[in-house]
This record gives C-alpha cells, sequence and structure tokens, in this order.
C-alpha cells in the first residue's frame, strides 16, 4: 500500500492524516535516525518501553503513552526495551487557528496516555492495513477518525474545539505571547523556552512572530523592554538606573543607546517632555 492522505473532521477542525505500509515495517521497532518532519508525527507505545530524544528534552514512552511531536523538532529515539510494539501516524494541519485549537488539548509534557478503546483501534488499523483492497480506504478512513476522537475524548477536547481553548484562538495565543515577554524581562527568556510553551518548533515561532507582530523574537523581546521602561518613566519616579534593570539591561550605556533609538531621544529627556506636557 502507498502513502494515502485522509482528510479526517474532528469537531469544528479538519486535520490530514498521512498512512502508508512503513507503519507496518516500523510496528515492532523504532530505530529511526535524528530528524524532523514537515508535519505532526503521533506515536503510540502498543507494547514495550522506550526512550525518545526530542531537541533537548529526553522523554519515556511506557505500553499505553503516546506522544505528539510538532513539525520541525528534531528527533530520535534511544533504546526500545521489551517485546516492543508502536503505531505511528503523520498530522498534517494547514491552518494556524486548527493547529493551535488541536494543541492546546496537549500537556506540556507532550506525553499523554491511552485507553484499552484507543489500542484496540490501532490495532484494528494494523488489521485492515494488511487485508485485501476491497473497502480498505473506506474502513481506513472510517478507523482513523475513530481513533482521533478517542484520543480527543482522553484529552477532554470538546466538539467546538475553540471553547476550550477560548473564544478567540488567536487571543489566546497572543495572550501568552504577550505575558511571557513581560514576565521574562529581566531573566533572558528564550525562544526554545517560548516555543516550547506553544507547542512550536522556533521557525514555527518567529514564522508566526512575523506575521501577527511583523518582527522577530529579538525584536518582541527588545519592544517589550522599551514599553516596560517607557512605562515605568511616565508613572513612577524611579531612577533611571533602576529603571535601567527593570526592563532587562544590565549596562546602562546599551540601555541608554537602545532607549535613544527606540524613542528618539534620551530617558531623562524623555521624562522632562512628558513633565513638560503634563
Amino acid at each position: 500500500m502507498k502513502r494515502i492522505d485522509y482528510d479526517i473532521s474532528i469537531g469544528n477542525s479538519s486535520v490530514l492524516i498521512g498512512i502508508s505500509d512503513t507503519i507496518i515495517k516500523s510496528r515492532y521497532q523504532w530505530n529511526e535516525c535524528r530528524h524532523s518532519n514537515a508535519t505532526y508525527e503521533l506515536h503510540i507505545v502498543l507494547n514495550g518501553s522506550c526512550t525518545l530524544d526530542v531537541e533537548t528534552e529526553t522523554l519515556l514512552l511506557k505500553k499505553g503513552t503516546a506522544v505528539l511531536i510538532p513539525p520541525g523538532q528534531f528527533h530520535t529515539t534511544q533504546k526500545a526495551s521489551g517485546p516492543f510494539e508502536r503505531f505511528s501516524l503523520s498530522i498534517g494541519i494547514q491552518n494556524f487557528k486548527t493547529e493551535n485549537q488541536f494543541l492546546c488539548a496537549f500537556p506540556q509534557s507532550r506525553i499523554f496516555s491511552i485507553d484499552a478503546a484507543t489500542e484496540q483501534t490501532c490495532k484494528i488499523i494494523f488489521d485492515e492495513i494488511t487485508r485485501g483492497e476491497l473497502y480498505r480506504k473506506d474502513m481506513l478512513k472510517s478507523q482513523l477518525t475513530i481513533l482521533l476522537i478517542h484520543i480527543a475524548r482522553l484529552l477532554e477536547l470538546p466538539v467546538g474545539i475553540e471553547t476550550d481553548c477560548g473564544a478567540d484562538m488567536q487571543s489566546s495565543w497572543t495572550d501568552i505571547v504577550d505575558a511571557f515577554f513581560e514576565k521574562n524581562l529581566t531573566n533572558n527568556g528564550t525562544e526554545n523556552e517560548l516555543a516550547k510553551c506553544l507547542h512550536l518548533s522556533r521557525r514555527q515561532l518567529n514564522r508566526i512572530l512575523q506575521k501577527e507582530y511583523g518582527m522577530s523574537f529579538r525584536q518582541k523581546m527588545l519592544c517589550a523592554r522599551m514599553d516596560q521602561a517607557g512605562y515605568l518613566i511616565r508613572t513612577t519616579d524611579k531612577r533611571i538606573t533602576e529603571i535601567c534593570q527593570l526592563a532587562g539591561y544590565r549596562s546602562e550605556s546599551a540601555f541608554y543607546k537602545v532607549f535613544k533609538e527606540y524613542y528618539h531621544m534620551s530617558p531623562i529627556r524623555y521624562r522632562r517632555y512628558l513633565k513638560s506636557k503634563s
């Protein structure tokens, strides 16, 4: 059987499931080199256990657990033990809103548990792949839909997916982004930390920041620090030296340089300007 993509509707979202005969060849082993894919990968361990490295994180997968790996994240297996068996799929999501509605259900740890019904559906799909051609495509699409419904139920994902993630999904994730920069002005939060929080690769994160904010991660951090500095100058009588530190700068000269480029005047002149306007 060659690779076939199935357009599966679940709740208010649509995902593209890719399945091929490699699912049978890799059923009892997992010896892939370090790689990343353009689609999501869903792996369900049906028997045994294995260690999986995803970027800088090491995960232990046991029987009855599953993991979702986002696109662009490099990963490799280190070791599989026991009579090993796994079920794997690729999941393509083209729409950003749908992507985040789907991802918001998954725990930060990436790993989640499956039940007996999910395990049984995986085995039915295995059996169907090895059977004859008659109605196989229809049966596989039906069982793949059932599999995704089982997973949605396990994660308590409602039929109206956006209900669980907020009425406006775009607003929900931008709130997370804004909160991240606000909380990490002074402790140098990284791209990797924010990407992990949103279940995205660094490439995806920066693509989205460019699309929604028109700037890179570094530029967004600079704007957040300058906004904080400007707010403190406008609303407090704190010394410029203290404001420099609260805005995340250790070097006062660097702070003055960036501030002048951002506001087109020095911090002291900016404060005097505000007082003259009041």
